[in-house]
């Protein structure tokens, strides 16, 4: 039953701090009072949707019991660094390959299949292999390290780097994206009961889109905060509303041939501090990853039942046949 009162609450907080991340730095200060304000909204608000949660208890829309079980929990947080990671990542290499190196929408999409690639080869191997060995956290591991590896290599870039090094760090990057998409999703499953697994599922899911929405917003707010400053104190005789509105693919046609240098690196230098952001994420997910319990898949499916009933039907045989065994040891004649 959706607990419309509490979600309210929980939508009015999470609209207050995407609102003060995206104005903070940029139509305001951050030490603005309408900043300020909708921070300890926030704040306010998520307060409240915690209070009114304990009070539901069984019926709240996010039950305790669930979310404050250990790899659930641990689970959110993964998924939530592992996701802004990601769109943080995915939404600025465009940018970065139009505006950098003026290549088209077409051409700067052609660049990105190392990473689609990676991640499409990587979700589809870990949706095989983790059934197989049974283990979600390995594959948890990995993605903190290739994510975080990949990462590192684009935050390295500079503006006058060879393409050949950006397809191939996005390799990496790839890897780790495919190998984090679907795995606390599989230790909702493994976890929960089956009355419970819905909910888990959804918690996870709604990180994921959480953690992309909330890092996207604040990846604006650096991009657009640093660039500006530094056009500001390194190129003061070009526009700066030119430069931020023009959008990545006419950003060379408009800026004066004399100056376009010194732009586009300050241009590289903005998209590579969101990726600090990114880096930031990916590293903390490892967090995430060294709270999940180890604990061993459900076996799968069989003869159209879920692993819960498969597991019933296991044990009833079990013990019919130890009841039959037992009967025939007490029969003399047996």
């Amino acid at each position: 039953m959706l607990d419309l009162p509490a979600f309210a609450i929980f939508l009015a907080s999470i609209i207050c701090l995407l609102l003060a991340l995206q104005w903070g730095g940029g139509e305001y200060s951050w030490r603005n009072a309408r900043i300020i304000a909708l921070f300890i909204l926030f704040g306010l608000l998520m307060g409240v949707f915690a209070l009114v949660e304990m009070r539901n208890k069984e019926e709240a829309l996010v039950p305790l019991k669930i979310i404050t079980q250990r790899s659930i929990a641990f689970g959110i947080l993964f998924s939530f660094c592992t996701s802004g990671a990601g769109f943080t990542l995915e939404y600025y290499l465009p940018i970065w390959l139009q505006a950098v190196k003026n290549l088209s929408v077409i051409a700067s999409a052609v660049r990105l299949l190392p990473i689609i690639i990676a991640a499409i080869v990587c979700t589809l191997g870990s949706g095989i292999l983790t059934p197989t060995i049974g283990y979600y956290v390995p594959f948890m591991l990995a993605a903190t390290v290739s994510m975080s590896l990949g990462l590192g290599l684009l935050s390295s870039m500079h503006y006058d780097d060879p393409m050949s090094y950006v397809l191939g760090y996005q390799v990496p990057a790839g890897v780790g994206l495919g190998f984090a998409l679907q795995q606390t999703v599989l230790a909702a499953q493994t976890i929960l009961p089956l009355a419970q697994i819905p909910i888990g599922v959804s918690l996870m899911v709604l990180a994921q889109t959480l953690g992309g929405t909330i890092a996207l917003s604040a990846a604006d707010t650096i991009f657009t905060t640093s660039l500006s400053s530094s056009l500001a104190e390194s190129v003061p005789q070009v526009d700066q509303a030119t430069v931020l509105s023009s959008g990545a693919t006419n950003l060379q046609k408009l800026v004066p041939a004399d100056s376009l240098n010194e732009v586009l690196k300050l241009y590289n230098r903005a998209v590579v501090k969101t990726w600090y952001l990114s880096l930031a994420l990916a590293c903390a997910s490892i967090i995430g990853t060294a709270g999940m319990e180890w604990k061993r898949m459900k076996p799968a499916q069989e003869g159209g039942k879920d692993s819960g009933e498969g597991l019933q039907a296991d044990n009833s045989e079990m013990k019919d046949r130890e009841d039959k065994g037992a009967e025939k040891a007490a029969d003399p004649h047996s």
